[in-house]
């Protein structure tokens, strides 16, 4: 059974949510860090040295002025932004600190892979099954990765992804659809279902971003569809005898 969902840049938004950010640079478009004080000097110097009978063009002058007053303001919105994204991701990690111990649902039909890190992903079963097939597939909708898997009792089932084609080739990072199907042991199908459904034990940071563990499934936060009060657990009492 194939299951459709978010598209490409709505996961790679909600990869992103929470990854930390590296620190905003002052660099100029040259790569050379700006400096405004460097920059004044050298005009006065200009100014003081030019030519007396051929003096510089005021038109020029105000050019480079006009240039140093836009480079400023960039540097500035660039380490504004350098704030904002720091403070996004404080943000994040807070609210996903927040779901543990609440009970979630979360879509599992994509899986995000890092740079030299494997895929995580899970399905539900509905019923044991004897075989299950997984099929990873890229942003065209091609096939580039089948895994056969072995069975599994009915519920919440991780898998790994080495991030390598069906020809040993190492896939870009990115967001792949994942489409799964299952037969029990008579080769009837077995439905499947590419959401998990769980109570959040922990928040972890193994790919520099914050996962919920669900059932040991690594779940991100853009990928949460529904969060509950984990239900109370029950619990009996024996009456005493007076």
């Amino acid at each position: 059974m194939t299951v459709t969902s978010a598209s490409t840049t709505d996961r790679a938004t909600a990869t992103s949510l929470g990854a930390p950010t590296a620190a905003p640079s002052t660099a100029d478009a040259s790569g050379t860090n700006f400096d405004p004080q460097s920059f004044m000097r050298l005009l006065i110097a200009q100014i003081q040295h030019q030519d007396p009978l051929s003096p510089m063009d005021s038109t020029q002058m105000t050019q480079q002025l006009s240039q140093m007053t836009s480079v400023e303001r960039l540097v500035s919105i660039d380490s504004q932004l350098g704030s904002l994204s720091i403070a996004t991701a404080s943000v994040a990690n807070a609210q996903a600190a927040d779901l543990v111990g609440k009970d979630v649902g979360a879509d599992t039909s994509r899986l995000y892979l890092s740079d030299g890190a494997a895929g995580q992903g899970s399905f539900e079963l509905s019923a044991a099954a004897a075989h299950e097939t997984v099929e990873i597939r890229d942003a065209q909708g091609n096939v580039v990765r089948t895994l056969s898997l072995d069975g599994a009792a009915a519920g919440a089932v991780p898998f790994s992804w080495d991030g390598h084609n069906d020809s040993g080739t190492r896939m870009p990072a990115g967001s792949y659809a994942v489409s799964v199907t299952a037969t029990d042991a008579s080769g009837n199908s077995v439905p499947v279902t590419t959401t998990v459904q769980g109570v959040v034990s922990a928040i972890t940071y193994d790919n520099g971003y914050p996962e919920l563990s669900i059932d040991g499934t690594h779940v991100m936060l853009g990928d949460v569809r529904s969060v509950a009060d984990a239900a109370a657990p029950t619990s009996s009492t024996t009456p005493t005898t007076p």
